[in-house]
């Protein structure tokens, strides 16, 4: 695992007969994979049961095994970190593989309950379809740029949701699929359903690590077409609440 710090960077390489000035290789996207599967057991009150699987390979792992190498302070860490993305949650079970093999991606799984999985709107729960959103805030927040961006790595999240409607209840509006692709990655949505059960694939892509300034504009017009992909919502009525 080559720290995030450690890649693109200058470095002097020195032997016996000389030395020189050369650059570290930036890993793929594909070296650097986050995955999250849910099973989301969904409740009229908006709230949903969690059972989840994340395994985690390339620059954010070193930083998941150190957090998470203490036992004695482990279950408090995940569910602090979880609740950013689960206002709420209430962590019940959690387990890791073995976080000292550095060969291996991390692997762990936990259950919880969320009280805040879904927004309640009236008859309506609205569910978004996955973690990643606010894209252009969170790397592309200004409208111009003079310097080139430093995006720190290059990524690849893909995350699963597996949804399980409340009984009685019945999806009116489904997100639509869609794929937005660029120089600089790409976005995708695939959505599928069976019975009472709606399953939402969501992928998002950095394939570039820097962006100069002259194709900030294009970079920044590819996250906001992304996050019109993934700002789409789950609307879901009935279900006595």
């Amino acid at each position: 695992e080559l720290p995030q710090m450690d890649q693109g960077v200058t470095v002097l390489h020195v032997w016996p007969e000389g030395a020189s000035l050369r650059r570290t290789p930036v890993h793929p996207a594909g070296r650097n994979v986050h995955q999250r599967t849910l099973y989301v057991q969904l409740n009229a009150d908006a709230s949903a049961n969690l059972s989840v699987e994340e395994t985690v390979q390339g620059v954010e792992a070193a930083g998941y095994r150190a957090r998470y190498r203490a036992e004695g302070t482990r279950q408090e860490r995940v569910e602090r970190q979880l609740r950013d993305l689960f206002p709420g949650l209430e962590l019940a079970t959690q387990r890791f593989g073995d976080l000292t093999d550095v060969e291996q991606a991390v692997r762990f799984n936990y259950t919880g309950r969320a009280p805040q999985f879904a927004l309640r709107d009236g008859n309506q729960l609205r569910v978004m379809p996955s973690t990643i959103g606010s894209l252009s805030r969170a790397l592309a927040r200004t409208q111009t740029r003079r310097h080139t961006l430093d995006l720190g790595s290059t990524t690849r999240y893909s995350e699963r949701r597996v949804i399980t409607l409340p009984a009685g209840a019945r999806a009116t509006t489904m997100p639509a699929a869609g794929e937005v692709r660029s120089a600089y990655g790409m976005a995708r949505m695939r959505v599928t359903t069976a019975g009472s059960t709606i399953t939402i694939d969501t992928e998002f892509e950095l394939t570039r690590d820097r962006v100069p300034a002259t194709e900030y504009e294009a970079f920044r017009a590819w996250m906001e077409r992304a996050d019109q992909l993934f700002e789409q919502r789950l609307l879901v009525e009935g279900g006595a609440p």
